[in-house]
């Protein structure tokens, strides 16, 4: 076997492993965009006839994202409950709200982190919301399972045996 012969065999290999990650990572951004079809940003109205209501935001790791108006005593865990309660990955334990700084000229923000889980378990008190709060339930920072390492290790391995194989046949 020629050397040639043996230099298409490995750059054969190795495109066909790089076409089977790709269709990995393609597999995964598709399962993204339908959940993101699941949960379009939408405009809900959560108050009775003639209550006094105001509007706020919600973003992040919830099931119904968008404009609420809701009643002037709604608190963070009602908002939560009216957009589905939080996903799996949501990050209940940093919680983020900007909230309006009063001074409408300059039209800054402040952030306060709130511990959802925390007002669950009733060691904290739930936080009122105020008109034009802005809440965004984070996500949980994703870790790579252990079967997506031994993926790469038995591919890595594969390619490895691979090439040591082609240069024991070739120095023959």
């Amino acid at each position: 076997m020629s050397m040639k012969t043996v230099f298409c065999l490995f750059s054969l290999t190795i495109a066909v492993s790089a076409h089977l990650l790709a269709q990995v990572s393609t597999q995964t951004e598709l399962s993204t965009s339908k959940q993101a079809e699941q949960s379009r940003p939408g405009y809900f109205f959560y108050a009775k006839p003639f209550e006094v209501t105001m509007t706020v935001n919600l973003w992040g790791e919830v099931p119904q994202q968008g404009v609420y108006v809701v009643s002037t005593n709604t608190d963070i865990i009602q908002l939560l409950s009216y957009a589905g309660g939080p996903r799996d990955k949501s990050n209940l334990e940093e919680v983020l709200v900007y909230r309006a700084s009063g001074k409408k000229e300059i039209k800054a923000r402040m952030l306060k982190t709130i511990n959802v889980r925390d007002i669950l378990e009733g060691k904290s008190q739930s936080v009122m919301l105020t008109p034009g709060d802005m809440i965004v339930v984070k996500r949980i920072p994703e870790t790579v399972s252990l079967m997506e390492v031994l993926s790469v290790v038995n591919t890595s391995a594969t390619l490895i045996v691979l090439g040591i194989t082609i240069y024991n046949f070739v120095r023959k």
